[in-house]
């Protein structure tokens, strides 16, 4: 390879060395995405289509070209006015993790709540009582901003009471059919 082919090449690395974990984050979502869809696909029983896998390759180049146009957008159009790399790949990764939990709701049966509980460690069931260290208070709380997340494991048996009260898919339905919070909030109104 000449010398001005690797310069073009280190010089475009370079150009979107910013969003890189985006494109990376993306990827691993499509890939989630699509190991979870071949499980769904086997527990169900469809045959495996290349079509399916043409679709899959198709749907991440879209998603990592829309990424970088939305980069090159920001950079030399609007600027710091509009976060569109930050919009765009919220908008991918929201798609594809809905897709995802779609995936995990056939596979676990209709219901989250099994594969909760499997990821939930053996000796914490969870009790409604006192919250005990899995408490949290937020950076606004009387720890200030340096308050310390708790460890995912101890959110699993919140998470669990949640989904207890509320079926996964009306929670999924309310993150869909309510795109501007709950009804009477329309976001800019006078308080």
């Amino acid at each position: 390879m000449s010398l001005w082919l690797k310069a073009l090449a280190i010089s475009t690395l370079a150009l979107f060395a910013p969003i890189k974990a985006m494109v990376i984050a993306v990827f691993v979502l499509v890939t989630l995405d699509l190991i979870t869809g071949l499980i769904r696909a086997r527990k169900q029983s469809q045959p495996l289509q290349s079509a399916q896998f043409r679709r899959t390759v198709t749907k991440l180049a879209s998603y990592e070209l829309s990424i970088v146009l939305a980069f090159i957008c920001e950079t030399w159009l609007t600027g710091d006015l509009l976060p569109l790399t930050k919009l765009a790949s919220g908008a991918v990764g929201l798609v594809e993790l809905l897709s995802i939990l779609e995936n995990l709701n056939v596979i676990s049966g209709g219901s989250l709540r099994p594969l909760l509980e499997k990821l939930t460690p053996a000796g914490d069931k969870g009790d409604k009582g006192d919250r005990g260290d899995r408490g949290f208070t937020g950076p606004r709380g009387p720890q200030g901003p340096q308050a310390k997340l708790p460890p995912p494991a101890a959110l699993a048996p919140v998470v669990l009471e949640v989904l207890k009260a509320v079926p996964a898919e009306k929670i999924v339905a309310a993150i869909v059919s309510e795109p501007n919070g709950p009804k009477g909030d329309s976001g800019g109104g006078k308080s």
